[in-house]
């Protein structure tokens, strides 16, 4: 080795190099060198004297690294050599110092600085050359921002007619947030692009995974990533003034955005696109404190060995798998746009055939009306119009449209007067001509009136002439009427018959039928010739009824059961019948006896008869004074010896003077 030249790595101080040969010393300058070495001149000159061995041996020895030497000295005094030499390792040089801090901390600040003496010579150049890249940026930034919004207004609308938006809406209430931010917050989509762990003190990329290139420990682009994250933290770091504990959480760009999560020893990176849930903030925190609890130990010890993390990529994978999906294509507006037209029409038809089966329900209830013809109904799109005929005693159309939902601003009518031959019409028309008193009773069946009741002579004679001129009535029936005289008026007024009794007029003669007292009677046929326009007072038909009662009573036989005071069914009816009669003489002729005669056939003994006489005798009377209508009257029992059959009789007396 002692015999190589000195090569280019010699320039470092403590190394030598023998990988290069070392270029041979030139005579000139190696001659003078030799000849003036101070030992020998100051040594006395003997030409005698033979050479010294020691000198040289010495220069064998010495001659070789003296060469060397003065080589050396040579290339460092020249400055062009000594910056060859220099450029030459410089490269290497850093490279080997790069992972050193103390390195890069020597050399940020004169790199700082000389980037700022750049800037401040040269800022109109700078500006000058920034501007076509940045204009073009502001433009594409300002498009793609308007695409976004665009697109996010197109989702809200969307998003505003979905059945999601109810929940939404409950949401903000309950959260208390507005509803904006809930649709915002729910409806913008995001995903996770990539996953980095990051050495904090070097730099180095430990591992990552992406959503789209899978996993792996090492590959260009996310080194790349890497470098660049650990740049910017350094300098935003540095550049601000930050504090140990303080760090860069987030990085925006684009629509890309960075969620950072600092240790001491590492730093793990989310890159998201769109606009992420706040809420996925705490997760990336969670899963750097894992990182760190698991490998806090091989992170103090890392020297570089990326391949001792392979195991922290599930949970990176975790991290990107729980990115929501990207929303897949929906078809229910469409669906809902469909829905609402046919909806639409729907109801517009629905709405028409409503509309029409009123107008048409109004319609039928117009005809069904008396007194109402309708001759013309037609529609102007929602106003209706009817032309017709109206009895002015009919129902008010107004009524009718009210009644089925139509305003006076829907329908309008133009119907002329006309008299209805409806009954109920008819008969309205009829009380309203004529005044009928309570006792007249109108009745119209097929133009033909008929007059039931009682009413006076002026009466009659003031509206019985007015009747056929009624519209609608075609003839008038009038002899059921019973025509009252004033006399007879006057009569019932002063003799005050009873309601058994009857009083009518035949000329001159106030005749009296039915029933009524003989008291009664004597009185009527004495006072009412007392009475003007009354001649006479006819009491004969009142007096023959009751004469055809007595003999009714004397002719009965109450029928008796064989051997038996009991009656039998005929009997009993019998019985009830005679009472009726009995009744009316006991108030028409209180003076008369009642006799009861029991009777019996020949078939018993006559001992036995005679006890069947009184018994069936007594069962007949027990049986009339049991009536309250024949208190108080004469009831005599006798047993006959006649043998008239199993019959009660009754026979009548009238008591003498």
């Amino acid at each position: 080795m002692a015999d190589d030249p000195p090569g280019p790595a010699s320039a470092v101080p403590g190394e030598v190099s023998t990988r290069e040969p070392v270029e041979p010393v030139e005579p000139e300058r190696a001659g003078p060198r030799d000849a003036a070495e101070p030992r020998d001149a100051a040594e006395p000159r003997d030409a005698a004297e033979p050479r010294d061995d020691y000198g040289a041996l010495r220069g064998l020895l010495v001659a070789p690294e003296q060469a060397r030497l003065d080589a050396l000295e040579g290339r460092l005094d020249v400055d062009d050599i000594r910056a060859d030499e220099v450029a030459r390792v410089l490269p290497e040089a850093v490279r080997r110092q790069g992972d050193d801090p103390r390195f890069a901390a020597s050399m940020q600040p004169v790199v700082a600085r000389g980037f700022d003496d750049f800037i401040e010579a040269g800022q109109a150049r700078v500006v000058e050359a920034l501007t076509p890249v940045m204009g073009a940026l502001i433009r594409q930034w300002v498009a793609r921002e308007l695409k976004t919004r665009l697109a996010e207004l197109s989702r809200l609308l969307d998003q505003s007619f979905s059945p999601r938006s109810v929940a939404w809406r409950v949401e903000a209430v309950v959260t208390r947030r507005s509803f904006g931010e809930i649709v915002l917050l729910r409806s913008l989509r995001w995903r996770v692009v990539r996953a980095l762990l990051i050495h904090a003190e070097t730099g180095i990329l430990l591992r990552h995974v992406s959503a789209s290139g899978g996993a792996g420990a090492v590959e260009q682009d996310p080194d790349v990533v890497s470098s660049m994250l650990t740049a910017v933290q350094s300098y935003l770091h540095d550049g601000f003034g930050a504090g140990e504990d303080e760090a860069v959480e987030s990085i925006s760009i684009g629509d890309k955005t960075v969620w950072i999560a600092n240790t001491a020893r590492a730093v793990l990176a989310v890159e998201l696109a769109g606009a992420p849930d706040p809420a996925f903030r705490g997760v990336i925190d969670e899963t750097m404190d894992t990182i760190d609890q698991r490998t806090h130990r091989r992170l103090v010890e890392f020297e570089g060995d990326v391949d001792r993390f392979a195991d922290i990529e599930p949970l990176l994978l975790e991290l990107v798998e729980r990115s929501p999906d990207p929303p897949a294509p929906r078809l229910w507006p469409a669906v809902m746009l469909l829905l609402a037209v046919v909806g639409l029409i729907g109801y517009a038809v629905f709405a028409a055939w409503q509309a029409e089966s009123r107008w048409q329900m109004v319609l039928d209830a117009l005809d069904r009306e008396p007194g109402i013809v309708v001759v013309q109904a037609q529609r102007d799109g929602a106003h209706h119009h009817v032309r017709g005929l109206r009895d002015p005693l009919a129902r008010s159309p107004v009524s009718i449209f009210d009644a089925h939902g139509l305003g006076l601003n829907e329908w309008s009518a133009d119907f002329e007067a006309y008299h209805a031959h409806h009954p109920d019409l008819v008969l309205r028309r009829l009380h309203m001509a004529v005044d009928a008193p309570d006792g007249v009773e109108l009745v119209f069946d097929r133009g033909t009136v008929t007059v039931f009741g009682e009413a006076s002579a002026d009466w009659w004679q003031r509206y019985g002439a007015i009747l056929p001129l009624v519209p609608g009535v075609h003839r008038v029936e009038s002899g059921s009427l019973r025509i009252i005289d004033e006399r007879l008026d006057r009569a019932r007024l002063l003799l005050d018959p009873p309601d058994s009794a009857q009083l009518r007029l035949e000329g001159g003669t106030l005749v009296v039928t039915g029933e009524a007292p003989a008291a009664w009677l004597e009185s009527a046929e004495r006072r009412g010739v007392a009475l003007d326009g009354i001649d006479a007072v006819d009491v004969t038909a009142a007096v023959d009824a009751l004469d055809a009662a007595e003999a009714r009573v004397e002719a009965v036989e109450i029928e008796f059961g064989p051997d038996v005071a009991e009656l039998t069914a005929a009997g009993e009816a019998m019985l009830t019948r005679t009472l009726s009669d009995m009744a009316r003489l006991r108030q028409a002729r209180p003076w008369l006896r009642f006799v009861v005669e029991g009777h019996a056939d020949a078939s018993g003994s006559p001992r036995r008869n005679a006890q069947l006489r009184r018994a069936r005798a007594d069962v007949v009377a027990d049986r009339l004074l049991t009536d309250p209508r024949l208190q108080g009257a004469v009831m005599r029992r006798a047993a006959t010896g006649r043998s008239a059959g199993r019959v009660a009789r009754i026979r009548l007396e009238v008591p003498g003077p």
